[in-house]
């Protein structure tokens, strides 16, 4: 039985004005934590690797305190702000 599931999950969605961040998440990230919460992390830095660690040590807590420290998963972010004023 595989570990690794070569098989991404996939949404797709036209972004619009009102879109500030984009997060993609392992589902190490996605498993302890939910999107809107991810959302208010990022929204609270100008630092989009600073989200990004915030995301995943917060992430990575909740493995450890779930677990006592016996497993945890990928635990990967990337924080993306969007500028819609610029060409």
């Amino acid at each position: 039985r595989p570990w690794v599931i070569a098989v991404p999950e996939i949404s797709e969605r036209e972004l619009g004005p009102k879109d500030k961040v984009v997060i993609l998440g392992s589902d190490g990230v996605w498993d302890r934590m939910a999107s809107q919460e991810a959302v208010d992390i990022a929204a609270r830095h100008r630092d989009p690797a600073a989200a990004a660690r915030e995301i995943t040590s917060v992430a990575r807590q909740r493995w450890h305190s779930t677990t006592q420290g016996q497993m945890s998963d990928d635990i990967t972010a990337v924080v993306m702000h969007l500028d819609h004023a610029s060409p």
